[in-house]
């Protein structure tokens, strides 16, 4: 076979139904114009896993690495070091790509040959039963990875980046980057997140032009488990830890301003405030752990903000129904 113009990379561990979705749904992408391989590193799985990536694909060839070492930026700095690729394309296994995804990613690349970083569009695909605030609340790109920019082709804003679920990256332009073993999920790390915004953020200090491809997107599938209330706030809590570990420091977010229709909607209200809450402890968690910094000033101001008596009902009562589901540290 050729060498591929494309590598694309994915850790996974335990998701065998997702993996085998994935890899279907890459067999649509085959175009003559040019060859792609599928680099799947398994961190840590069983032996389902293993039976779909040694299974026939068609079209393209996979090559699956297996990284007994619990770490998410481990894995994929484990394939970065195999794969062939003139492009890598980074992916997640919950993912369904357009079939045409790849080939306007590889066009793309053509189209602006200084460009060192390609991504599209991440479409959540929520299950059915979604409220429907959530499914566009502010929060849903941080909650479920959605990256819908309202942007035509061209440079990405410098106030953007990507995400780890549909990005790419040349070759030439990852040199001696890797990812940071400080960041994503592992055994040390416990569900730590933002592994692929700490990469993006390295790469753009070398490589200014981002490009947007409104064309290469792919879609989320969200799993009803993800939407429920003590899985967004422990969510909220490590990607307030991930913030904190990046800057050095809290980030402290605005209030959220609730309109009139808003306050009827008790659901939303504790939502928006319990997610908050547990942002801003999952950044006090780090700082505390990591630096010896406790910020207790900036804590006050920040809870004084989200006016908390006007909201004690819908607190407790998110309290209650999160109280079976702890949050992880």
């Amino acid at each position: 076979m050729k060498r591929p113009k494309l590598s694309v990379l994915v850790a996974t561990k335990d998701r065998p139904s997702e993996l085998a979705r994935l890899l279907g749904s890459l067999e649509e992408c085959q175009r003559s114009d040019f060859v792609f391989e599928v680099v799947i590193i398994s961190n840590g799985s069983h032996k389902e896993d293993r039976e779909v990536l040694e299974a026939a694909w068609k079209g393209f060839t996979v090559v699956p690495l297996y990284e007994n070492v619990a770490g998410k930026s481990r894995a994929l700095n484990h394939g970065l070091d195999v794969s062939l690729g003139e492009l890598i394309v980074f992916t997640d296994d919950d993912i369904v790509p357009d079939p045409s995804w790849l080939i306007a990613i590889y066009r793309g690349s053509l189209r602006y040959p200084a460009a060192s970083v390609f991504c599209g569009p991440i479409i959540p695909v929520y299950p059915p039963d979604i409220p429907e605030w959530m499914r566009y609340h502010r929060y849903s790109d941080a909650m479920f990875a959605r990256f819908e920019p309202n942007l035509r082709e061209g440079t990405l804003p410098d106030t953007i980046l990507p995400f780890g679920g549909n990005f790419a990256v040349r070759r030439c332009a990852i040199q001696g980057h890797r990812f940071s073993l400080q960041f994503g999920p592992s055994a040390d790390n416990g569900p730590l997140l933002g592994e692929d915004v700490e990469f993006l953020h390295r790469l753009r200090s070398d490589h200014k032009e981002f490009i947007f491809l409104p064309d290469a997107a792919v879609r989320h599938m969200i799993v009803a488990s993800r939407t429920k209330r003590a899985a967004l706030f422990e969510r909220a809590f490590h990607i307030g830890r991930s913030i904190a570990l990046q800057d050095g420091k809290p980030r402290f977010r605005e209030a959220p301003i609730f309109h009139q229709e808003d306050k009827l909607n008790s659901e939303l209200v504790a939502f928006d405030i319990g997610a908050l809450l547990n942002y801003y402890c999952g950044q006090l968690d780090a700082c505390r752990n990591l630096f010896g910094a406790t910020y207790e000033l900036q804590l006050w101001q920040a809870l004084h903000g989200l006016h908390l008596e006007q909201h004690i009902a819908s607190l407790c009562k998110a309290a209650l129904e999160t109280i079976s589901a702890p949050i992880r540290n």
